[in-house]
């Protein structure tokens, strides 16, 4: 088990044992999930478009729920 301290801005940093197992690299996002007690953190799907053009940032919702929106929208 890996550890991490909670800076005073919220930010923690994902331990390098855990990027390189998921294959993480520098600039890539990520997903916050609440279950229960626990918070689970996982990579964002890639959206080149979205990154691009910056769909959702500051418009609609955040890009995140922007996206799922979307996606369930057009039934994919």
């Amino acid at each position: 088990m890996d550890e991490s301290t909670v800076t005073e801005k919220g930010q923690v940093t994902i331990p390098v044992r855990m990027r390189k197992m998921l294959g993480m690299r520098k600039g890539e996002k990520v997903i916050f999930e609440a279950d229960g007690d626990k918070v689970i953190v996982r990579r964002a799907e890639a959206d080149p478009v979205g990154d691009m053009v910056g769909l959702g940032v500051g418009i609609f919702e955040k890009s995140v729920e922007y996206q799922r929106r979307l996606r369930a929208e057009w039934g994919s």
